[in-house]
């Protein structure tokens, strides 16, 4: 590989501890996160290679001048995806990065994309001039009401799958400035796929650069003047074309002086890393674990620093399907047959001591489990323990604090007794405070022990049924006293439980109230409180240790009650809750240690009452006519109640055309794309349609709402994640340390990062029809339209004039209710149609 001048340079000046070498010139930076500030671009600076992905997003308060005085041309790959979203005032990417030419794809956003650019509401044009290669995954670009010069690039020459591309939400062709038919002297290529359209005659970037097609190349690259690279290079190369930008397959480097060389496969004694680099057995295994990273393997994880295994002569950081990985020797072990995974038995006293018995389905041994604390311990044990299926030896629980139960083993169906604990105990569960129940027999109804007894002791919560009902499941004979002592088990627990009537007194969006008659018993002294305890519930089917722990650390939220003697009924309300949800509950008591009564009732369920709802999804402006707009949506993801309505607000828009066309020599060419007419999607008929010679494959008009659903849903689980628990001046001296080793972990400055508009608008908002003066022409419209109307024609509009369209959907009112009916706004600009050509 060989760099310039000026980028050897700026990685001199710019390299810091964080960035690493892999030969003499090149900087390679981990994975980047950009957002809400512009010093983090700092990160960027230096960096060659990414190895991994880029996001750049949320910036809301820039000015285009800032972005113009920021630019990175030393960055010439992303091996994995690059991820622009709502980045505000940003008219060209190119400016940022003008020699990016190889987008690898190894790791994908969701949905398998591999380049994404969406709700960019200032962009112009992509301008990635350099950009000749993404190795894999899709593109997806949508909602970019000012982006231009998209359709002018042939993307099959770009892209190396047939997946298609996804691109919607453009500013009209017909709008957009037209690819010259040359730049500075050199002719731009002919855009092949698009003979009949006039506005995209030829291939091009924008007015100031040619799409780079390689003719007569194959699929080798080229330079700047269309000599062929060396075959294994990508990307472009330079004027000698045997120094390539970047590797077709690997480079390779011998030593920090030798320079680096690209090769078809890595040397003897070398691996292949992220397929695009060799590096040393040394190398690999003393790579430092991503932050990021959760193994599945079989082996711990949480005290492995160095996670990189070898397999099949590459460096992975996971094994791959059917093999297990070995951190000892950092190797991958094929499993047999279905996979059954033998480990030797082992004593776990921590939850980093559970993760030896990950994926394990057979332990050889013995399990012994003495916990005392620790954080999601319920959770951690079922993560690393459920597969377990037989153990040969026996089971034994000691002086575990936190656990309530056993329902962790999920899949336990058989204990050997093979070996046994004093030559006689196959289940041994010794002072254990606070567990109150085994298994959950609906899921163990094989259970089977093959030898040996029960030995159950100082289990003050454990009541002896519990314990007879595993006696009977096994068909073992009666215990002794010796073997189950009846006054050191459930001691401490009232295990003479009744029924706990709980009814619901008031329901609103975010709370509920429940009400139930106090417990009587003998002494009401000896009942010390109640506890409410609720969960979200969407389906029926919650049981009463659901991921419980006895730290606390569980899905169930848990709320005390005191028994208050002078009420004759007793109330408690839930807050805090999620409208229009389903929750299950169940109260029951606290008493003193040698109280033997009590009560517990059923799990029962509730749902909250709507509140206003989410936005409208797929808002889509087409252009009808001169005069009109046709708009259309989709419903909210969380309607929180039954809608009713929709409103639609409308407004016109200051003019914001791009200047650099000249209608009179490039001419309006009307718009070839069609409005499709809006109907109820329907099953497909069966039929075979070969389409494939398009990039963008036909898709039904449900197949399309349901990606762009999809599309929508991941991208803000990737985007919006709960800020860490560290202070907010740790992340800016990250950034004041230059540091380009970021992760693909994100992070927020507080809620308010999350909002893009500000929504101080609401649906009721007093807002009026009016028209513009001396005219018919609207200059503000309200619509109301009912619930199954999903579209609407505006007319008596300005011809070649854009509007700002607000929708709000509003849902039915229920008696008491006091929330507003109508939700947060969805924003969408178009402009209609020009009238004629003399009157654009």
């Amino acid at each position: 590989m060989q760099v310039t001048k000026a980028e050897v340079s700026q990685v001199r000046q710019c390299r810091r501890p964080v960035v690493y070498s892999i030969s003499k010139f090149v900087s390679v930076c981990k994975s980047l996160d950009i957002r809400n500030k512009i010093d983090s671009f700092k990160q960027l600076e230096g960096c060659q290679v990414i190895e991994g992905s880029l996001q750049i997003l949320l910036f809301d308060n820039l000015n285009e001048t800032e972005f113009s005085q920021i630019s990175f041309p030393a960055l010439r790959e992303i091996t994995g995806y690059f991820l622009l979203f709502r980045v505000n005032s940003l008219k060209t990417v190119g400016q940022l990065f003008p020699n990016l030419a190889v987008i690898r794809g190894q790791h994908l956003f969701p949905g398998g994309k591999s380049l994404v650019i969406f709700e960019m509401a200032s962009l112009q044009e992509i301008g990635l001039h350099s950009l000749t290669h993404i190795m894999n995954g899709k593109v997806h670009i949508d909602r970019n009401p000012s982006l231009c010069f998209v359709h002018s690039i042939d993307w099959t020459k770009i892209i190396s799958t047939e997946d298609p591309t996804f691109i919607k939400s453009l500013k009209p062709e017909n709008e957009c400035p037209v690819c010259p038919q040359a730049i500075n002297g050199k002719a731009c290529p002919r855009n092949e796929r698009n003979k009949n359209n006039n506005n995209n005659k030829y291939l091009c970037w924008n007015r100031n650069h040619c799409q780079k097609i390689c003719t007569g190349c194959g699929k080798r690259s080229c330079n700047d003047e269309g000599e062929c690279c060396h075959p294994r290079c990508i990307g472009g190369c330079g004027a000698d074309t045997t120094k390539c930008f970047a590797c077709q397959e690997f480079v390779f480097s011998a030593g920090e002086d030798d320079s680096s060389k690209c090769v078809q496969m890595c040397p003897r004694n070398y691996l292949a890393y992220l397929e695009r680099r060799c590096v040393t057995h040394s190398e690999c295994v003393n790579m430092t674990r991503p932050i990021d990273f959760e193994d599945s393997d079989s082996e711990t994880t949480d005290l492995i620093e160095h996670p990189y295994k070898i397999h099949d002569g590459s460096c992975v950081l996971h094994c791959p399907p059917n093999y297990s990985g070995n951190y000892t020797d950092h190797s991958c072990s094929k499993c047999n047959n279905t996979c059954r995974k033998e480990c030797p038995g082992a004593r776990i006293d921590s939850i980093n001591l559970a993760s030896q018995l990950r994926s394990c389905t057979h332990i050889t041994g013995s399990v012994e489990i003495q916990i005392k604390g620790g954080n999601q311990v319920v959770k951690a044990l079922q993560e690393n323990l459920g597969m377990i299926e037989e153990i040969d030896d026996y089971l034994k629980v000691v002086r575990s604090f936190s656990l309530l139960n056993l329902n962790f083993f999920k899949s336990l169906r058989r204990i050997g007794g093979r070996n046994l604990e004093s030559q006689r105990y196959s289940i041994i569960v010794l002072d254990n405070q606070n567990l109150q129940d085994l298994f959950d027999w609906s899921t163990h109804k094989d259970f089977k022990i093959d030898h040996g007894r029960l030995f159950f002791h100082f289990n003050p919560k454990l009541c002896l049924g519990k314990i007879e009902e595993l006696r009977n499941k096994a068909n073992l004979s009666a215990s002794t006293e010796m073997e189950v002592a009846q006054n050191s088990n459930g001691d401490k627990a009232a295990c003479m439980m009744s029924k706990l009537n709980v009814t619901i007194a008031t329901v609103s969006s975010k709370s509920v109230t429940l009400k139930w008659f106090p417990l009587k018993i003998d002494d009401p002294r000896n009942l010390l409180r109640y506890s409410v305890h609720s969960i979200e519930a969407p389906t029926k089917t919650v049981n009463f240790f659901d991921g419980r722990d006895a730290c606390g650390q569980d899905n169930w939220r848990v709320e005390d009650e005191a028994n208050n003697l002078d009420q004759p009924v007793i109330k408690h309300t839930l807050n805090n809750l999620k409208p229009y949800t389903q929750y299950a509950f169940f109260v029951k008591t606290y008493t003193i240690a040698t109280e033997k009564n009590g009560a517990q009732s059923d799990i029962n369920y509730f749902r909250t009452k709507p509140s206003e709802p989410s936005a409208v999804e797929q808002v889509q402006i087409v252009q009808s006519s001169s005069s009109s707009l046709r708009v259309s949506w989709s419903p909210p993801h969380r309607p929180n109640g039954k809608i009713s309505y929709f409103k639609i607000y409308g407004t016109k828009h200051k003019d914001i055309s791009l200047p650099n066309r000249n209608y009179c020599t490039d001419t309006v060419i009307p718009d070839s794309t069609k409005s499709k007419p809006i109907v109820t999607p329907q099953r497909p008929p069966q039929v075979c349609n070969n389409t494939n010679d398009k990039i963008d494959t036909e898709l039904t008009d449900e197949q399309e709402e349901v990606l762009r659903i999809e599309f929508e849903n991941a991208l803000h689980n990737k985007v919006y994640i709960k800020r860490p628990s560290r202070m907010r001046r740790d992340v800016d001296q990250m950034l004041d340390a230059n540091s380009a080793n970021s992760t693909e972990i994100s992070t927020v400055d507080d809620p308010h990062d999350y909002m893009f508009f500000d929504n101080i608008n609401s649906a009721d908002k007093k807002m009026e029809n009016s028209t513009e003066p001396a005219t018919q022409f609207w200059k503000t419209f309200i619509y109301t339209v009912n619930a199954s109307v999903l579209s609407l024609e505006v007319d008596n509009l300005r011809h070649f004039t854009e509007y700002d369209v607000t929708i709000y959907c509003c849902r039915e009112k229920e008696e008491d209710d006091h929330e507003e009916p109508c939700g947060e706004p969805a924003y969408d600009t178009a402009q209609t149609l020009p009238k004629s050509k003399c009157q654009i």
